[in-house]
């Protein structure tokens, strides 16, 4: 991740539940939490943010739609990582650059 934003990965499209409250636990540290998975993953990133709002009831959960032709989050450079996430709306759950 650039600097100034913390990342991590979840090993696949489901996270275990070890690996949710340990996501959880560490979100607690940020004011907003991003979830960026792949476009085929837009389901699984509902359910997941759904999960995370009943666990960090203090933290807001938006999920991030990739710009139209990227496949993996990984792809994106961390200029574009950086760009997309400084355009997050103030009120919205989700955001499509």
């Amino acid at each position: 991740a650039p600097p100034g934003i913390a990342a991590t990965c979840l090993f696949g499209k489901d996270p275990t539940p070890t690996q949710l409250s340990a996501l959880a636990f560490t979100a607690t540290r940020f004011r907003v939490i991003m979830l960026a998975l792949d476009p085929d993953a837009l389901a699984t990133a509902w359910k997941l943010a759904d999960s995370l709002r009943e666990l960090c009831p203090s933290q807001r959960v938006v999920v991030v739609a990739l710009p139209p032709g990227v496949e993996d989050p990984g792809d994106l450079a961390p200029e574009q990582v950086k760009e997309l996430f400084s355009r997050l709306p103030e009120e919205s759950d989700i955001f499509i650059p």
